[in-house]
Parts: C-alpha cells; sequence; structure tokens
C-alpha cells in the first residue's frame, strides 16, 4: 500500500525556500505509566504524531495502533490514520486526504473549531481552570523552564484531584498548541504531566520542535494557502 506522504512526494514539485520561511516539524507525545514512574520509564500510550508548521498554517499526520495476530503471535504496529489541515489564525481545523490533495482547487475544505479536535494535539482542551499555583525555577538538560504545578479541580471528571505539572519555556514564535495554558501564562508548553489520584497512574504529555519538515508537506501548505479563494 503506499503511503500517503509517498504520494504527496510525487505531486509536488520542488523549489527553494527564503529563510523566513524555513518550515518546523514538531513532534507530539503522549505516555502513560504507573504514578511511580520516572519519566524515562513511560511508555507511548498512543504512536507519535507529526505536525508540519509554515506560516501560520500545519499539517498534522495522525497515526494508530493496529493489533495482530499472526499464527498466535500477537504485535503492534503503528499505521498511517489520516491527515488534518490546521489553520491556527482563525482556529480551524479540516479533513485532507489523498483525493483532496489530487483535485486540490476543486472542492472546499470542510471546516470545524479546533476546540472540537478531539483525534491527535487537542488545541482547545481546558487544562488549567485558575486553580491556585506554585510556581518554580529549573534547569533541565541545561535547558532554563518554568515550571507551573497545581491540583486540578475538575468535579465529576477523571483528572479531578490530579497532580498537574507544567513545563514552560519562553516563546520564540510559532503555533500555540496549548490555548488554555500558553495564553494564560505567556510561554510555550514543552510537556505536561498529570498524575492521577489514588495511584491510578500517569500521563506524560509533550511537544518538541525541530527545524525543516518535509519539503512536500511544506509546498503542499503552501499551495493550498495560494488556492485558498478555492477551497476555502
Amino acid at each position: 500500500m503506499t503511503c500517503p506522504l509517498a504520494i504527496l512526494c510525487l505531486l509536488l514539485s520542488c523549489q527553494s525556500l527564503t529563510a523566513q520561511d524555513q518550515p518546523k516539524l514538531y513532534i507530539y507525545s503522549y505516555k502513560t505509566g504507573p504514578s511511580s514512574a520516572r519519566e524515562e520509564q513511560l511508555t507511548r500510550a498512543f504512536p507519535e504524531d507529526s505536525i508540519f508548521y509554515h506560516n501560520g498554517y500545519a499539517i498534522e499526520k495522525i497515526m494508530q495502533i493496529v493489533d495482530l495476530n499472526w499464527q498466535g503471535r500477537y504485535t503492534q504496529m503503528a499505521k498511517f490514520r489520516q491527515l488534518y489541515f490546521i489553520d491556527f489564525q482563525k482556529q480551524r481545523f479540516a479533513d485532507i486526504d489523498t483525493s483532496f490533495i489530487t483535485k486540490l482547487g476543486s472542492q472546499k475544505l470542510k471546516w470545524k473549531p479546533l476546540t472540537e479536535k478531539n483525534v491527535g494535539i487537542q488545541v482547545g482542551f481546558i487544562y488549567y481552570r485558575e486553580e491556585p499555583v506554585v510556581k518554580k525555577e529549573m534547569l533541565v538538560g541545561g535547558v532554563k523552564y518554568s515550571t507551573i504545578s497545581y491540583t486540578c479541580i475538575n468535579p465529576g471528571h477523571p483528572e479531578n484531584g490530579s497532580s498537574v505539572t507544567i513545563y514552560l519555556q519562553r516563546k520564540s514564535g510559532g503555533p500555540q498548541f496549548f490555548n488554555n495554558l500558553e495564553g494564560r501564562f505567556k510561554a510555550r508548553v514543552s510537556s505536561i504531566k498529570v498524575v492521577y489520584p489514588f495511584n491510578q497512574g500517569q500521563a506524560m504529555i509533550s511537544v518538541r520542535g525541530q527545524d525543516g519538515a518535509p519539503f512536500a508537506l511544506s509546498r503542499l501548505i503552501s499551495d493550498i494557502v495560494a488556492r485558498r479563494q478555492a477551497v476555502f
């Protein structure tokens, strides 16, 4: 089966990007483990998703885990699920697939508000509800972080009573992945640690950036935006 990303590479021609046009790749990770586990002991609950950002827009590649049973041998593998096109400026997103890509300009995107996005990174999720916080400064691997710690107050929900720690870094442009936190604390979220009450385990959400991104996806973002009158 042909990978959708390979199709994109064949569809799009190569052009040089100016320095200010350089795209960025972000990796979204969600890990879980026992309440007492160290970060390196946590395991991925889902495959990592890739977010290709360029000039206020992004393409998010969603993966899923598929269970396989071959002659009594059980295993799992990560499989491509779908692509999302995200408009950070207008806080909206849309599904895109290879049929949309090959017919670019002949059909419009079906937009939904980012607050309705519940697969992959949840930009509109409410993590913080003005609970009292403890702020600290710390160094991790030579990198300076600010931490915000609080006890979650959200009666009737699984996270109620959880111990939450937010790791923040100075903002340096780019997208805002956690509106509720980054807008409130004026800093970029590096990771979120949630330790659930009554020894129910913990979760670690993180987003790490890398310079550069697959060129085909950068060009696809540019092409979609260039044809905004036809597809928006």
